[in-house]
């Protein structure tokens, strides 16, 4: 199988070099190929020199592989259940699935002004007294539910600010992790096709152009590779403040109910 792909890979630099060197006929007509396709060409097959050995491609070193690996367990191990206990704080915080967001996004969960459970007892009250013998009780009850209702909304608050890097962290720092491996790997994608071209070079015209294009592609991966390694490097902090952030949200959560249960206490 190996011998076959070196001998497709040869048909293949033969036929690249008709490409780049080609006769008078040849460069006539060459000039209605697109670059674009002649380029395409050559990466598929740099693309197959990698694939049998004959082409270096760039490796990261294992200190990066180690940063991505921990990143992709947290993501499939921790990341999944962050969502999850997300979800499940969406549910402490707001009873009603008419308010809960899908997806959860910014967790905006609170419901519309005067919609709020509490909210809709008071008025019931208000409208139950005129028919009830107690009234100075009902009229206790009624504060006690504009009380709860404040309470409950400030629950709501407290607790969406007490899990902000665990939302910030599902929403938007995952995705940009994301976006800046995929950018470097399309540019250590680019170094090694500006790597492949320069060590096949042949005139010192081609060299010296091949080589300010690898000099170019180095300068972006290397930059690419340290801004993404320094995101990858807060993943233990980040892993920290989620730790902290699930404790706050329960203690936020203990605090509210001891105020409830103060609200609710009748003279």
């Amino acid at each position: 199988m190996v011998g076959e792909l070196k001998e497709y890979v040869f048909k293949l630099e033969v036929k690249k070099k008709q490409l780049d060197y080609p006769s008078k006929i040849e460069k006539e007509s060459s000039v209605s190929q697109p670059a674009q396709q002649r380029g395409g060409f050559r990466k598929l097959l740099m693309k197959i020199s990698e694939k049998i050995g004959t082409a270096e491609k760039t490796e990261y070193t294992k200190h990066f592989s180690d940063l991505c690996k921990e990143l992709d367990d947290y993501r499939v191990n921790i990341y999944v259940i962050i969502e999850d206990i997300a979800q499940q704080m969406i549910s402490i915080l707001q009873q009603d699935p008419r308010y809960v967001p899908k997806p959860p996004g910014k967790m905006e969960i609170a419901a519309p002004l005067h919609s709020d459970p509490f909210e809709l007892l008071e008025p019931v009250l208000k409208t139950t007294e005129d028919h009830m013998d107690f009234k100075e009780e009902l009229r206790q009850i009624q504060n006690s539910s504009l009380r709860l209702a404040l309470l409950h909304r400030e629950f709501q608050q407290k607790c969406r600010r007490a899990i902000h890097c665990i939302r910030t962290f599902i929403n938007v720092d995952y995705e940009n992790i994301r976006d800046e491996r995929n950018t470097l790997e399309k540019f250590r994608q680019e170094l090694d096709y500006a790597k492949y071209e320069l060590k096949g070079a042949k005139t010192p015209e081609t060299i010296q152009v091949n080589n300010a294009l690898y000099v170019n592609a180095l300068k972006n991966f290397e930059k690419q590779l340290h801004d993404t390694e320094d995101l990858l490097k807060k993943l233990p902090e980040a892993r920290e403040k989620h730790r902290i952030e699930i404790l706050k949200f329960f203690q936020v959560m203990k605090k509210y109910h001891q105020d409830c249960a103060e609200a609710s206490v009748l003279n």
